[in-house]
């Protein structure tokens, strides 16, 4: 995790090495809504849609299945996880088993700029069609 850290670090000096002080500042406000994002993103897509995060628990010989393109779950699970994803409206999962929309962003997206706009006093913004007949069909289930 170490290697992992210094390499974070490393990138974090690059992007502000020779900015003025208003560049950084632009550069950590969009460093923050990035983070924000994706933790929007996980715990939504977390509670929801738990097989888009199965890859976490693979076994060595799941992970390596999973890196030529086969997906180490059952049929039965398979199955049962498409059609709730298409009840849902959303894309299935690759043969890998890994996500191919970007919906979870897009939403976590939206509510960050909802939650935004209410602190802020300004206009609501729209939710995407797409994403609303899918966040629709998530509460009526």
């Amino acid at each position: 995790m170490q290697r992992a850290k210094k390499e974070e670090m490393r990138k974090w000096q690059e992007a502000r090495a020779g900015k003025s002080g208003e560049e950084i500042a632009a550069i950590d406000r969009a460093d923050s809504l990035e983070k924000e994002i994706n933790e929007v993103a996980s715990s939504i897509g977390y509670w929801f849609f738990p097989e888009e995060y199965d890859y976490i628990y693979d076994s060595v010989s799941d992970a390596k299945a999973r890196r030529r393109g086969k997906n180490p779950m059952s049929e039965s699970y398979l199955s049962s996880v498409d059609k709730k994803r298409q009840e849902l409206g959303l894309n299935f999962l690759a043969e890998s088993g890994m996500t191919t929309s970007d919906l979870l962003r897009e939403l976590a997206i939206f509510m960050i700029q909802r939650k935004r706009s209410f602190v802020e006093g300004n206009e609501k913004p729209k939710l995407n069609p797409h994403i609303q007949k899918a966040v629709q069909n998530w509460f009526l289930l």
